[in-house]
């Protein structure tokens, strides 16, 4: 996962957080809204997951360090 891409993840977390604390969204579009934030947060963890398994050069989680 690029960086780009989680960065992007988070936002849409943020933002459907946010979402739910405004006075005209109903019980049911709050409960949509926290379902998202739920999927996006429980996709990012697998690929973290995956990518901490196998890391690779420019993933998320490349720290650039290492002995040569």
């Amino acid at each position: 996962m690029e960086l780009l891409e989680a960065s992007e993840k988070l936002e849409r977390i943020e933002v459907l957080a946010k979402i739910v604390f405004v006075d005209e969204v109903n019980d049911r579009e709050k409960m949509v809204a926290l379902e998202w934030i739920g999927e996006i947060a429980h996709e990012m963890r697998e690929i973290i997951l995956q990518e901490m398994k196998n890391p690779h050069v420019g993933g998320l989680l490349y720290s650039g360090g290492g002995f040569q």
